[in-house]
């Protein structure tokens, strides 16, 4: 881990991952444009909830989130959070823009209406997991959002979701063995699997658009 193979192969590896590297920091450089707006102290009460930090305002044109990975749905969500805190919160400070960059793909998301009821919503869900553990896979549960959104029925987005839960390229959710202690060989993707993507995924997964 964290070292090229001797020799030849070696060099071709690095000067693979050099030109990778080159050509995401090209796409990444016209969002960073510009002075960072700094950083607010944010204090939220949503009841019966208080929700306190601090986050970056990001650029003037938008808040960045970028990675040279594939984009997962944690770094969807977790910039879905942070638009949402900043949009009902920092008020004119705040682009009222996210981005986030992958290695992959690039989404943007908009100003929200009703971003108190969506954050509202994942409080909720969050105090729930304390106290019990969720049927909620977040990549699982983006395939199947992401196809009922692309018009497949609500089975063919289960087949989907399926074959990511279970897939044998790689790690997978479906080998993930706190998952299976937790919920042992109940249904993994029943209907409060299917309850939690739609509540949580289906109204960031609507707002985000495709970014270069």
């Amino acid at each position: 881990l964290g070292s090229l193979p001797p020799g030849t192969p070696g060099e071709c590896w690095f000067h693979e991952l050099c030109a990778g590297a080159d050509a995401f920091a090209a796409r990444v450089k016209p969002h960073l444009q510009g002075e960072p707006l700094g950083a607010i102290d944010l204090d939220l009460t949503l009841e019966p909830f208080r929700l306190t930090g601090r986050l970056p305002l990001g650029m003037p044109a938008a808040l960045v989130h970028y990675r040279y990975a594939d984009v997962r749905a944690k770094d969807l969500l977790r910039a879905w959070i942070h638009h949402l805190c900043l949009g009902i919160g920092a008020g004119d400070r705040y682009p009222g823009r996210c981005v986030v960059l992958g290695k992959d793909s690039g989404y943007a998301l908009g100003p929200v209406e009703g971003a108190e009821s969506f954050l509202l919503g994942l409080l909720e869900l969050y105090w729930q997991g304390l106290m019990r553990p969720l049927h909620f896979f977040p990549e699982t549960a983006r395939v199947y959002i992401a196809s009922l959104l692309k018009g497949k029925t609500g089975e063919e987005a289960l087949k989907a979701a399926g074959r990511t839960w279970s897939s044998d390229r790689g790690y997978s959710e479906g080998q993930d063995p706190y998952f299976h202690l937790c919920f042992g060989e109940a249904d993994p993707l029943g209907e409060e699997f299917r309850e939690l993507a739609d509540a949580v995924l289906r109204p960031l997964l609507e707002r985000a658009q495709e970014e270069g």
